[in-house]
C-alpha cells in the first residue's frame, strides 16, 4: 500500500480565538444523539479512571488513519456524520476520536485546539493540500487517471505541542474500497455473511501471548510495540495482507482487546447478535483494553452491534467475525489457527 513515499504536511495550530465557540469534549456512545447538520457535538466525554503511564521509548504522538474517497461526497450517511458533503471517511469522528485522546492525556494546549469549532476547517485544509499533492503526482504519471475515483490512506499526528503532521498514502485499485464496505446496510449473520462474500475472509488469528491493556492500547498512540509485536508472532508481514491479529488482556478474563489495525465483532446469539469488546467509552476502568475507533461507533450507534466482553477460551476455530476500521470500513474474517514457520504445526 505504501508503495509510493508519503506526502506530508506539518503545521502547528494557533491557540482559538476567545471568540471562538468551544465545544464539549466529545465522546462516542452506542446511543450518542448526534445533530445532522452539525459538526459539533454536546455529547460528554467520559474521562477515564485509570493511570496515564507515558510509553516506554520516549515520546509520542497521537494519531488516526482514515480514508479520502470523492464519492463519499455524495453519500448521506457520511454528510450526515461530518456536518456536510466530505471525501474523508467519518472526518468529524476522527476529530472526536483524537480530542478524546488528548483529553486523558492531559494535553490541554490539544483539547482546545480540537474543541475550537475551527478544528474541522483546519484539519480540512491539510487532508486536502495532501490529497491533491498525491493526485497530482498519479496524474503525472498517467493523465488518463480520473481523480474522482482514486482512494487515499491519510494519516492524522498530533504531538503535545499540538504539531499536527497529515500525511497520505495511495491506495492500489487491487486494494479498492466499496460502497458497501464503508457504510453497510448491518452485519449480516455468520452463516449468511459467508454465503454472500464476493471475497475471501481475511485470516484472523488469536495472539499467542498476553498484552497488558495500558492508555497506549486504549488510545490510538504512535506507540505501537504491543500490536507491531502481536502482528509478528502472528506472522503477518505487511499491511495488505488480507490477515489480522487479535490482542487479548493479560488481567483475569483473558478478554479479547482488538486487533491490531482493527475492532472486531463476535456473533453471540444469546447475548442479541454482534457484541464487540468495550472500551474507556463504555467502561470508566478502561474496559477490555482496546481502542473506541470510528466505525465500531457508527456501528454501535446504528445498534448493528453492541458491546460486551469476550474472553479467548471462548473464541473457536473456524469461528466467523466482523472486523472495522477508519479506512478499510466493515471486512469480513474467519478465527484460523497460527502455524509454525513451516506451515504445518498449530503454534500453541
Amino acid at each position: 500500500m505504501e508503495e509510493d513515499p508519503p506526502t506530508t504536511y506539518s503545521d502547528r495550530p494557533p491557540s482559538p480565538p476567545v471568540e471562538d465557540k468551544v465545544e464539549t469534549p466529545v465522546g462516542s456512545s452506542p446511543k450518542a444523539d448526534e445533530s445532522p447538520a452539525s459538526t459539533t457535538s454536546n455529547t460528554e466525554l467520559a474521562k477515564p479512571n485509570m493511570a496515564r503511564p507515558v510509553p516506554a521509548g520516549g515520546d509520542f504522538e497521537l494519531f488516526t488513519t482514515l480514508l479520502y474517497w470523492p464519492a463519499l461526497i455524495n453519500d448521506a450517511e457520511n454528510t450526515r456524520i461530518c456536518g456536510f458533503p466530505s471525501p474523508w471517511y467519518m472526518l468529524k469522528y476522527h476529530r472526536d476520536r483524537l480530542l478524546a485522546a488528548a483529553w486523558n492525556f492531559g494535553w490541554h494546549n490539544v483539547v482546545t485546539a480540537l474543541q475550537s469549532q475551527k478544528s474541522i476547517s483546519m484539519l480540512i485544509t491539510m487532508l486536502m493540500g495532501a490529497a491533491q499533492d498525491v493526485v497530482g503526482a498519479l496524474q503525472a504519471r498517467d493523465p488518463a487517471i480520473n481523480p474522482n475515483l482514486v482512494q487515499i490512506r491519510m494519516r492524522i499526528t498530533i504531538s503535545e505541542s499540538s504539531e499536527i503532521n497529515v500525511q497520505a498514502f495511495h491506495i492500489p485499485q487491487s486494494l479498492t474500497i466499496t460502497p458497501t464496505i464503508t457504510f453497510p446496510v448491518g452485519l449480516l449473520d455468520p452463516e449468511t455473511a459467508l454465503k454472500a462474500a464476493t471475497t475471501k475472509p481475511w485470516h484472523v488469528y488469536i495472539d499467542s501471548a498476553p498484552t497488558l491493556p495500558s492508555d497506549v492500547t486504549r488510545f490510538k498512540t504512535t506507540s505501537r510495540d504491543d500490536y507491531m509485536n502481536a502482528r509478528t508472532r502472528a506472522g503477518i508481514l505487511t499491511f495488505d495482507e488480507p490477515a489480522e491479529v487479535l490482542l487479548w488482556s493479560s488481567l483475569p478474563g483473558e478478554n479479547i482487546m482488538e486487533g491490531s489495525i482493527t475492532n472486531v465483532y463476535f456473533y453471540r446469539e444469546k447475548r442479541g447478535g454482534w457484541v464487540t469488546p468495550t472500551t474507556f467509552m463504555e467502561d470508566m476502568n478502561g474496559g477490555a483494553g482496546g481502542t473506541a475507533g470510528t466505525v465500531r461507533r457508527w456501528l454501535l450507534e446504528k445498534e448493528y452491534a453492541r458491546v460486551g466482553d469476550v474472553s479467548r477460551h471462548d473464541v473457536k476455530m473456524g469461528e466467523v467475525v466482523w472486523l472495522s476500521n477508519g479506512v478499510k470500513g466493515v471486512l469480513l474474517g474467519v478465527i484460523a489457527p497460527i502455524v509454525s514457520a513451516d506451515n504445518q504445526m498449530p503454534l500453541e
